[in-house]
């Protein structure tokens, strides 16, 4: 029996979050949204996923969004709340579907280097409404529901938390210039095992 939701984005955090999750015994439902971050790396993403998903052995919903990021009523810039809302909106509709999952886990880091280092991800105001949202849908449509980050650490960690032979099919669209230098290296590692 499925005990959690996991939302998997092919990223550096969720990767380490299903990772995580699978070596500690826990049997979560997990999906792949396409979350149209970046229009460009949307096939990248799914095949990195589905690549990751036969090494794991795990199986995989692979779910389609065709709004491909645009939004009218949302904000210029609205990438990361974009990305969040289809997760908490697919999150919510398959605890609705499968009644004995109460928790849905995302990936997220508190720094890149370091704890705190403030090139992290940022939990903004928005970000909090979309979560909290969320959890009350879908509290209201049955009995229990929570949403949860069990592994927020720097992402460097978390990229070393992950199996070398999944770390050539993880993408990452962080473009902070260091992170950027750090993971193309440790891409190129991989990929000459």
């Amino acid at each position: 029996m499925r005990d959690s939701l996991i939302a998997w984005s092919g990223g550096v955090e969720s990767t380490a979050l299903v990772v995580w999750a699978l070596n500690k015994g826990y049997n979560p439902l997990i999906y792949h949204v396409n979350n149209s971050w970046h229009l460009d790396s949307i096939e990248t993403e799914r095949k990195g996923v589905l690549e990751m998903k036969k090494i794991l052995g795990c199986e995989v919903l692979d779910l389609e969004n065709k709004s491909h990021g645009q939004f009218r009523f949302m904000s210029e810039k609205p990438k990361t709340m974009l990305n969040f809302y289809w997760w908490m909106y697919w999150g919510v509709f398959l605890s609705c579907t499968n009644p004995g999952l109460h928790v849905l886990w995302y990936g997220d880091n508190n720094g890149v280097f370091k704890e705190g280092d403030g090139l992290g991800d940022a939990q903004t105001q928005q970000f909090e409404d979309v979560k909290q949202g969320s959890i009350r849908v879908a509290r209201g449509l049955q009995n229990s529901f929570d949403v949860q980050c069990p592994l927020r650490r720097p992402k460097v960690e978390l990229w070393n938390s992950i199996p070398d032979e999944l770390k050539p099919h993880v993408h990452s669209s962080d473009d902070h210039e260091a992170w950027v230098k750090f993971y193309d290296r440790e891409k190129s590692k991989t990929n000459s095992i």
